[in-house]
């Protein structure tokens, strides 16, 4: 996802992040080493991957996409969630760019009824589109 080679070194970031002490999203990133290094000194617990980014290694993702589907976690991600069985959560997968270098893949699972979604959109935006759901198996 992020063109680089399959052996390249990447900066993985998880976080379980939340809101009033209760559980919101688990968030995965990875970031190329090559851009990110300097974020391996970062204490994550009270500030923002973007603020961090564009601090220590001058990179302000500048476009990207999102996607956003539903799915039912897994036992450790349902623990870390506290989510009940059978409880689907929200994964939403993206691609952050940097003048048009990719610099984050991410993906979130989202406690589904705690999260609202906005999506702004405008004539510029020629390339947004519905793609088909490929039904589970």
């Amino acid at each position: 996802m992020l063109g680089r080679p399959p052996r390249d070194p990447l900066v993985f970031l998880e976080r379980l992040r939340l809101a009033d002490d209760v559980p919101i999203v688990l968030d995965s990133s990875w970031l190329p080493t090559r851009l990110a290094r300097p974020l391996l000194e970062v204490d994550f617990t009270h500030t923002a991957l973007y603020q961090e980014l564009h601090t220590r290694c001058g990179i302000r993702p500048d476009a990207g996409w999102e996607r956003i589907r539903p799915v039912l976690p897994d036992p450790e991600q349902r623990g870390l969630l506290s989510l009940p069985a059978r409880t689907p959560a929200l994964a939403i997968e993206r691609l952050a760019t940097w003048q048009t270098t990719p610099v984050e893949w991410r993906h979130s699972l989202v406690h589904a009824d705690r999260f609202s979604y906005v999506a702004r959109w405008s004539a510029q935006d020629q390339e947004a589109r519905f793609e088909p759901v490929t039904p589970a198996k």
